[in-house]
């Protein structure tokens, strides 16, 4: 009995071993656990929802970054497994970033580093264990530059923003109403996160902050030396504080129309006051949005130009000195004028009395002529009677 009970097992054995070992699809009978991560503003974030990626800062100051796998095989006897990390987009293409290790009691964190490519990347982590199925787990990350503009920023004559140059002065005639503020934009691929500021938190790519600092008010009163600081972090290492810094200097200009009533082709007078002749230099006058040029004649205390061709109606002046706003003046453009003003009415007036003079003279000649040449026939017929 016991050959023929020997030679049973055997045959079952062998029929077993062609059909190949039942391998189960986790490496343990008690199942594993894979967890991708990336740290993100000091926090472990989730690789392993493609809805909502991980970000990893790319660009030459960021060649790779770190991407770790806390990896749990539920095993109490230490055995050897690999686990292979590719990244499908990675910069230089697909090259597999590996880390072996011997399984312990405890979750094992394998920590990789992969250069990734911008966009989504698409992440696959294959766990190997000698004589089991591999394990694989799919992640995604999301690669992007960080990138952002800061600074401070006045309102300039005409209510635009306008940058105040780093460590710069901004100039603004004193009796101009201006408000100050610092902005931050987000110009960059990765959300940023932003301390110090007066809306702390996270700020998306294309989206910006702006704070105020103080205004409206009259230059003259807000004309001082700003100074802010803010913290901006991006999603992997980068951090840095940000010093932004300021003037705005209140100016003695001033100007007026001295007839807030032009009319085109005719000669248009601004009165200024505290100007140089360096400032005359720089200084753009635009009816509208349409530029004109001072007259020769121009002087720091005059600026006169001709009103070019707009069109009628009220209209808004504006002074313009390297390119900022610094004054802005209502007038009221009109195509002709309304009546003779001036010295045209004496000249209109001597017109009207010379040619009226003329046609008198004509009509007196042509009497005259008509009278002497009906008393030379009535002579004549007094001679033949």
């Amino acid at each position: 009995m016991l050959p023929i009970a020997a030679v049973l097992l055997f045959a079952l054995a062998a029929l077993s071993a062609g059909a190949g070992p039942a391998l189960p699809d986790t490496p343990t009978a008690a199942g594993a656990t894979v967890r991708l991560w990336v740290n993100n503003w000091g926090e472990a974030v989730s690789l392993t929802d493609p809805n909502r990626p991980g970000y990893a800062q790319i660009g030459p100051e960021q060649p790779s970054t770190t991407i770790n796998a806390l990896i749990d095989l539920r095993s109490n006897a230490p055995e050897p497994f690999t686990a292979t990390l590719v990244d499908a987009q990675a910069v230089g293409g697909q090259q597999p970033a590996a880390c072996v290790a011997e399984t312990t009691p405890d979750p094992i964190n394998c920590i990789f580093r992969l250069a990734v490519g911008s966009g989504v990347n698409a992440l696959t982590l294959t766990v190997d264990r000698p004589g089991e199925r591999p394990y694989v787990e799919q992640g995604w990350i999301t690669g992007g530059v960080f990138r952002f503009s800061t600074g401070l920023e006045a309102r300039d004559a005409a209510g635009s923003w306008q940058r105040i140059p780093d460590g710069g002065r901004f100039r603004l005639p004193a009796t101009t109403l201006s408000s100050v503020r610092y902005v931050m934009r987000n110009v960059g691929d990765l959300p940023v996160q932003v301390h110090g500021s007066c809306r702390d938190g996270i700020v998306e790519p294309g989206d910006s902050i702006a704070c105020s600092i103080t205004g409206p008010r009259p230059v003259a009163s807000l004309a001082a030396e700003y100074r802010r600081a803010l913290m901006l972090r991006a999603p992997g290492v980068s951090t840095g504080w940000i010093q932004l810094r300021g003037s705005v200097v209140a100016t003695g200009a001033a100007f007026r129309l001295t007839d807030p009533h032009a009319v085109v082709g005719q000669r248009t007078v601004i009165a200024a006051q505290g100007l140089t002749d360096r400032d005359l230099r720089g200084l753009v006058v635009r009816v509208g949005s349409r530029p004109v040029g001072l007259d020769t004649a121009s002087t720091p205390q005059r600026l006169v130009f001709a009103m070019p061709l707009v069109r009628s109606g009220p209209a808004t002046l504006t002074i313009l000195e390297a390119g900022i706003a610094i004054a802005r003046l209502p007038l009221t453009v009109s195509a002709h004028p309304a009546a003779p003003i001036g010295p045209a009415f004496p000249v209109a007036l001597v017109v009207l009395v010379a040619l009226g003079g003329a046609v008198l003279a004509v009509l007196l000649w042509r009497g005259t002529s008509v009278a002497l040449r009906s008393r030379s026939r009535h002579q004549a017929n007094s001679r033949t009677t």
